[in-house]
C-alpha cells in the first residue's frame, strides 16, 4: 500500500475547502445599449458547482437569446483557483431603464446591474441612427367593428447584415392573424444612415368588442458581432469576404403592443348573420336559362358571392336565404371557398350551386333572395339582391299528363294555331272516320281480346303438370341483396344503398318490381316515416351530400309480401303498359275513341287506360 504524504493531505483539503466556499460575480459587456442591440451577461462562479443559477427573475424585461458554459481550474505558483461561467445573451423587451436583478447561484446572489437602452426607434426617428435594427407597426383603423379586418403593416428597418432572420406575430385568443400577400423589400436613408426595409402586412379579426392590446411582432434574428478591442476588425472589413469572416450573435426585437378600440356590432344590422366588408359582389346563373324544367328534373341555380376585406369563411350560406314555396325543394352542393389578396385588402369568395326540383307541373315563383351587408367605408347598412324568378315546370318527361290538367286542355295546347302551321298528326275529334281507322279499331278489339284470354288464363289453375320450360334468366338473390343494402347504410354509401334496394326488391317482387324509389314507397304504404327516409336517400343520390344509413337500415329491416291476386293485377297493368307503350297509334285511338264518354280527367293517358281496364 502507497503510504498518503502530508503534503497531498493538506493540498486535497485546501481544494475541498475552495470549492465549497463560492461567490457569484455578474458582469455586462456594456450598461447602456441602443434598442434592438443585446447585452451579453457574464455570470462567475467562484469554484466549481454542479447546480444551474435561477434565471426567472430575468424574464420580466430580458429575453434569454442563448447560454453557453464553461469551467477552469488554475494552479499558478502553488496557489490554487477554479471557476465556473455562464455566459447569456439577453434582449430587451422595453426601453428606458433597467435592471438586471439578483440572480441566485446555490446559495450565493449576485449584485443587481442597471442597464439603460436609450430612445425608442419606433417612435423617435432622430434616435434611430443609434439602432441598427428595428420594427415599426401601423394600423389603418384604430376603433373597427367586431369581426372587421384591420391592416396591420410592419416594417424591419436593417441597418447591419441581418442572418436567419424570422419575424412573427404572437397568437392572441381575441383577435385571429392571417398575413397578407408577401413581403415587400425597400432601401431608405434615416439621418444619413441606409436602411434595407422588408415590408409586410396582417390582417387582424378582432373576436370580441372593447379595448385590447394585441401583442406586437417580434423579430429574431442574428447580427454581426464586432470586439471593441479588436484591432484588425476595420481591415477585415475592408476584405471582399469579410461576411465569412465576421461572428454573428441573436438578436430578438419587440415591437410595441398594437391598441384597438372594437366597436359592437351596430344596431341596424338585424340579420342573422353578419357581413361587415368594405365592398360586396353577387351574382347569379341558372341552368337551363329558360327555366323550363319537367317536374322532378332540377334546374340549377349558381351563385357567386365576393367580400372585400373577409375571408370565404365568414360569407353566409345561400341556401339557408331562400325563401321555398310549397312543391319546390332545394338540394344545395358543397360550397367551393377562395381567399386571394388584392393590394392591401383580402377578398372572400363563395360559390355554391343550389339544384332546385319541383314535384308537380305548374308555373312556381322563387322569391328573391335579399342579403344584408354593412359597408364598413361607409359605416351603413346596404343589401344585395337576387332577383326572383319564375319556374316553367311541365308534366314529367315519360309523356303522361298531369292528373291535375283536364283532357280537353291538353287537346287544346296541341292543336294548331293557326291554318299556316304545320299540320299535326291525325287526332280521333272529328266525326267522320277514314277506312284505316276502321282497321286500327278491328285490330284493337283483336289485341284486347287476346289479352283477356291470357289474363284469364293466368287465374286459373293448370290441370296436369306442365312440360319443363328452358331455366329463366338468374334472378337477384333476395338474402344477397338484403346485405348489400345492410352493408351500403352501414357505410353510409347513398348510391350503393340505393342501388342493392332496387335490387332487393326486384328479388322480392320479381313479377311486377318496382321502378324506383318513388315506386318503392307506393308499395310499400308503411307511413310518413319511410317516405321521408327514401326521399332523403334519394336526395342523398342525387346532390351528393352526406347521408346517414342507419335510419333506413333499421326501417326497411325486411321487405313485406305482395298479396297473389294484387302480384296478378299489376303483372297485367305492367304489360299494358308495355303495349300502349309500344302501339302508340292504339294508344290514342283507345284514348279518345273508348276513354272520352268518361268524364274523370284521370282517364286522359295511358294509365287511366290501365285502371278502367281494372274496374
Amino acid at each position: 500500500m502507497k503510504s498518503v504524504t502530508l503534503p497531498g493531505v493538506l493540498l486535497a483539503a485546501w481544494l475541498v475547502s475552495a470549492a465549497a466556499h463560492g461567490s457569484v460575480k455578474a458582469s455586462v459587456d456594456s450598461n447602456q445599449v441602443a434598442p434592438g442591440d443585446t447585452i451579453d451577461l457574464i455570470l462567475s462562479y467562484d469554484g466549481q458547482t454542479g447546480s444551474k443559477p435561477d434565471l426567472a427573475p430575468l424574464e420580466r424585461d430580458f429575453d434569454v437569446l442563448s447560454t453557453s458554459r464553461s469551467s477552469n481550474v488554475q494552479i499558478v505558483n502553488g496557489s490554487y483557483s477554479s471557476a465556473t461561467q455562464l455566459r447569456l445573451t439577453l434582449s430587451p423587451k422595453r426601453s428606458g431603464q433597467l435592471t438586471i436583478p439578483s440572480l441566485a447561484w446555490g446559495n450565493e446572489h449576485s449584485a443587481p446591474i442597471p442597464i439603460t437602452i436609450s430612445g425608442n426607434a419606433q417612435s423617435d426617428a432622430a434616435q434611430t441612427q443609434s439602432s441598427n435594427v428595428f420594427l415599426k407597426t401601423t394600423v389603418d383603423d384604430s376603433r373597427p367593428y367586431v369581426q372587421v379586418a384591420v391592416n396591420l403593416t410592419v416594417k424591419l428597418y436593417a441597418g447591419v447584415p441581418l442572418y436567419r432572420a424570422n419575424l412573427e406575430l404572437p397568437a392572441s385568443s381575441d383577435v385571429l392573424v392571417q398575413q397578407l400577400g408577401k413581403d415587400r423589400n425597400s432601401e431608405t436613408e434615416i439621418d444619413g444612415r441606409r436602411y434595407q426595409v422588408v415590408e409586410r402586412h396582417y390582417l387582424l379579426f378582432p373576436q370580441r368588442s372593447g379595448a385590447m392590446q394585441v401583442p406586437g411582432p417580434v423579430l429574431d434574428g442574428q447580427v454581426p458581432a464586432r470586439s471593441h478591442e479588436d484591432t484588425f476588425s476595420g481591415f477585415f472589413d475592408r476584405l471582399p469576404l469579410a461576411d465569412m469572416m465576421q461572428i454573428a450573435k441573436p438578436i430578438r426585437i419587440h415591437a410595441d403592443d398594437i391598441s384597438l378600440d372594437v366597436r359592437p356590432r351596430p344596431a341596424g344590422a338585424t340579420a342573422s348573420y353578419w357581413i361587415p366588408a368594405k365592398n360586396l359582389n353577387v351574382t347569379s346563373a341558372w341552368h337551363p336559362d329558360s327555366l323550363e324544367v319537367h317536374a322532378g328534373e332540377p334546374v340549377t341555380l349558381d351563385v357567386h358571392l365576393s367580400a372585400e376585406g373577409l375571408t370565404a369563411a365568414q360569407l353566409p350560406d345561400i341556401a339557408s336565404l331562400i325563401e321555398l314555396p310549397a312543391g319546390l325543394n332545394a338540394y344545395p352542393d358543397q360550397p367551393k371557398l377562395d381567399n386571394s389578396a388584392q393590394q392591401d385588402t383580402l377578398v372572400g369568395r363563395r360559390d355554391q350551386s343550389i339544384a332546385l326540383i319541383a314535384d308537380r307541373p305548374g308555373n312556381v315563383t322563387l322569391p328573391a333572395i335579399h342579403i344584408q351587408w354593412w359597408d364598413t367605408r361607409a359605416d351603413q347598412l346596404r343589401e344585395a339582391e337576387l332577383p326572383a324568378r319564375t319556374l316553367k315546370v311541365l308534366p314529367a318527361a315519360n309523356g303522361t299528363p298531369d292528373v291535375s290538367t283536364p283532357r280537353n286542355e291538353v287537346v287544346s295546347r296541341t292543336a294548331p294555331h293557326s291554318a299556316n302551321a304545320n299540320p299535326a298528326p291525325p287526332r280521333f275529334t272529328t266525326p267522320g272516320v277514314w277506312p284505316w281507322q276502321w282497321a286500327s279499331i278491328v285490330l284493337a278489339v283483336l289485341w284486347i281480346g287476346t289479352l283477356l284470354a291470357w289474363w284469364l288464363s293466368r287465374r286459373r289453375e293448370p290441370a296436369a303438370p306442365v312440360a319443363p320450360r328452358p331455366a329463366p334468366a338468374a334472378k337477384p338473390n333476395e338474402s344477397q341483396a338484403r346485405e348489400r343494402f345492410m352493408a351500403a347504410c352501414k357505410l353510409n354509401d347513398a348510391k350503393a344503398a340505393r342501388r342493392a334496394l332496387l335490387e332487393w326488391a326486384q328479388a322480392k317482387w320479381p313479377d311486377s318490381p318496382p321502378a324506383g324509389l318513388r315506386a318503392l314507397t307506393h308499395r310499400l304504404g308503411s307511413g310518413p316515416t319511410i317516405d321521408a327516409l327514401l326521399i332523403e336517400l334519394d336526395r342523398a343520390c342525387f346532390a351528393a351530400g352526406e347521408w346517414n344509413g342507419s335510419a333506413i337500415a333499421q326501417a326497411l329491416n325486411r321487405l313485406p309480401a305482395m298479396p297473389e291476386k294484387k302480384a296478378h293485377r299489376a303483372d297485367s297493368v305492367d304489360a299494358l303498359r308495355v303495349s300502349l307503350t309500344a302501339f302508340p297509334h292504339l294508344a290514342s285511338l283507345w284514348r279518345y275513341r273508348f276513354a272520352r264518354p268518361c268524364a274523370s280527367p284521370e282517364l286522359s293517358g295511358p294509365s287511366g287506360v290501365a285502371e278502367q281496364w281494372r274496374s
